[in-house]
């Protein structure tokens, strides 16, 4: 004689127990992964003058100073600023504009809270390719953050 035994009831219990502080916390996880994509793309885009696609911004004018025209490139280094890669800084509206608008439990939204730098996003956009979305190693490490919050809930 035999007996099989299980504590099935106890690791659904826990488990449940688990899936309850996933829900608890995905607010906070998903606002993390849309501040880590908005450092991602704004670390892009400043510090390496790339697109979403991964190629350098410049200007298209025939008459270049580094990676702007040479008109844009002087009102640039007047104020201080370097002209060897399109950084979309120079009075740094755009970019402080630039951010998580808006998070629930199910989603987060990175955007402009500002429609005129909206606006201007689109322009720069439609001027030099896809800026403001992530690359797909971004997406890669925004969702493998993503993931490993989830998974630190789950106990996995």
């Amino acid at each position: 004689m035999f007996r099989i035994q299980t504590n099935a009831e106890q690791v659904l219990l826990e488990l449940m127990e688990d899936v309850r502080r996933v829900e608890t916390n995905m607010y906070s996880h998903l606002r993390e992964a849309a501040l880590d994509a908005t450092v991602l793309v704004a670390h892009r885009v400043q510090q390496q003058g790339k697109n979403a696609e991964g190629s350098r911004m410049r200007t298209r004018s025939v008459l270049k100073n580094g990676a702007y025209s040479q008109g844009h490139a002087k009102r640039r280094s007047e104020r201080g600023r370097q002209t060897e890669h399109v950084d979309l800084t120079l009075e740094g509206d755009l970019m402080r504009n630039w951010g998580p608008v808006d998070v629930t439990d199910t989603s987060a939204t990175v955007g402009f809270t500002d429609n005129r730098q909206a606006d201007k996003a689109e322009y720069l956009e439609a001027y030099y390719g896809p800026i403001f979305e992530l690359s797909n190693d971004e997406q890669e490490q925004v969702a493998g953050g993503l993931e490993d919050n989830i998974l630190k809930d789950l106990k996995v």
